[in-house]
């Protein structure tokens, strides 16, 4: 028995290409894909701040001058990778979301402006790609 996985950043690039052909094909709404440019964009951020934060640990583990402050820094990487897992499908998440959001017969629009997507993105301290 073999399992597929899947990694959430292939899912993520894929989801969004097919968000920006509908928008193309005028499925969806324009600000549909500024929408998700802007999460984009959050994931991309949380990405590059969270690899700066494993490299430290990394140097930390390798370097470290005791047995506890490596058991330290091995602690925090472990944690902080499955964090970054979780943060990943959760953009994933409010990806797909925003793209049936828009589906033909739903209303998505109230009071003149879309639905806004709103999925909750783990620790407090990750950026929701929000300006």
């Amino acid at each position: 028995m073999k399992i597929e996985t899947t990694d959430p950043l292939i899912a993520f690039e894929e989801e969004y290409a097919a968000l920006h052909q509908k928008v193309e094909e005028g499925f969806l709404p324009a600000e549909g894909l500024s929408r998700a440019a802007e999460i984009r964009s959050g994931l991309q951020q949380y990405l590059l701040n969270t690899e700066a934060k494993l490299e430290i640990l990394r140097l930390d583990l390798l370097h470290g001058d005791d047995y506890e402050a490596r058991q330290a820094a091995l602690q925090e990487m472990l944690a902080l990778a499955a964090e970054r897992e979780r943060t990943k499908m959760a953009y994933l998440q409010r990806l797909q979301a925003l793209n049936t959001a828009h589906l033909s017969g739903e209303k998505t629009k109230r009071n003149g402006k879309f639905k806004d997507i709103e999925i909750e993105i783990g620790p407090e301290n990750v950026d929701s790609g929000r300006p």
